[in-house]
């Protein structure tokens, strides 16, 4: 990983300035929480993980070298209660983000970029009161060999979108730009205008999806995200907030 490369691209005015890099860990996530002195604005990066995880818990598969994988490090909202709202945040940024590689992103709710029904990426915020990390996995130069079985079914990366490799460290430098821009904006303007850039880039209404929460699963009728970052969704004649399950393209 060429972090001077990063720092000659980013445009920000304090992420990213701070890099740190090994070519391996257990998990940025875990990496960051353990670091002394850890400062907003700070990013981790490896080249891979052996104990990635997503949401839930779920590993996070990753072949070497080949795709990117990163904790960045910001504050909480004003209302702490809010800092949920950070996964959209983070959705939001780096769909634009990789929208300039054209890479036709679609948002998947809570925490997941997809292309074509398959997963490119994920996010995961987690939050230690003063500190908010926000790690996010994206399959960049990935093959479908990179993968298990299972997992390779689910994915995509920009590689086998894109029929060729991308530079990890413009496409790095380019996410934390359109980070720090997005994160600016909604600390000034607040959800609102968040919240319709978010299901610009998502599915439309009405979009037939499958719901798994609470030991449940049935089908639905997409309806948004409220402003706390829960579903909505149409289940016959009535509209059901999710708080924490998963949804699911048809």
């Amino acid at each position: 990983m060429d972090i001077p490369l990063i720092k000659s691209k980013l445009k920000t005015v304090q992420l990213g300035h701070n890099i740190h890099y090994l070519p391996e860990v257990d998990s940025t996530n875990k990496w960051a929480a353990r670091f002394d002195h850890c400062q907003i604005g700070d990013v981790f990066l490896t080249d891979f993980q052996t104990s990635g995880y997503g949401r839930l818990k779920r590993q996070w598969e990753s072949p070497r070298g080949k795709n990117i994988l990163l904790t960045l490090i910001d504050s909480p909202p004003i209302n702490p209660a809010h800092t949920p709202q950070l996964t959209l945040v983070t959705g939001v940024a780096f769909a634009k983000a990789l929208k300039k590689f054209e890479l036709p992103i679609i948002l998947k709710w809570p925490n997941d970029l997809f292309i074509n029904k398959k997963k490119l990426g994920g996010i995961l915020c987690e939050s230690t009161g003063s500190q908010v990390r926000i790690g996010v996995g994206l399959n960049i130069n990935s093959t479908p060999a990179d993968f298990s079985d299972s997992v390779k079914a689910l994915s995509t990366s920009a590689f086998r979108e894109l029929g060729k490799n991308l530079v990890l460290e413009e496409v790095i430098a380019t996410c934390l730009n359109e980070y720090e821009k997005t994160r600016h904006d909604y600390s000034i303007q607040g959800i609102d205008p968040l919240l319709k850039e978010w299901e610009a880039l998502t599915i439309v209404k009405k979009t037939p999806v499958k719901i798994t929460d609470d030991g449940r699963s049935f089908e639905a009728k997409y309806e948004g995200v409220t402003p706390d970052g829960f579903l909505l969704v149409q289940v016959g004649d009535k509209i059901e907030k999710i708080m924490s399950g998963d949804l699911q393209f048809i």
